[in-house]
């Protein structure tokens, strides 16, 4: 009936970079999520399988994202890239909360 706005008629963007360097994953697309559980794997591989909370092995059907710099510490400045994204159990993760500095790096 009325003429689609052009934001609208664009495609969507999967993945945002901003300028001080941020990456965000657009997760309401296919493409977006299948980036931000390809960074996530890469993470899991890198850990050799072991959750840094616990230090146990952790089995894919567990598996959770996290960040070392929380999202929900600041939502506006949620950053997916690599090296902010850590893969821990899902009970750790929901231990952990929104703490800062609740990882060591390795």
């Amino acid at each position: 009936m009325f003429p689609k706005p052009k934001d609208i008629e664009r495609e969507p963007e999967y993945t945002h970079t901003y300028p001080d360097g941020r990456v965000v994953h657009n997760l309401a697309t296919k493409e977006g999520k299948r980036r931000y559980y390809a960074t996530l794997n890469l993470a899991y591989e890198s850990q050799n399988h072991v959750c840094p909370a616990c230090n146990q092995f952790i089995a894919r059907e567990d598996l959770s994202p996290d960040h070392y710099r929380p999202r929900g510490m600041g939502g506006a400045w949620r950053d997916d890239r690599p090296e902010n994204i850590v893969a821990v159990h899902r009970w750790c993760n929901s231990r952990k909360g929104s703490q800062r500095n609740f990882y060591e790096r390795p």
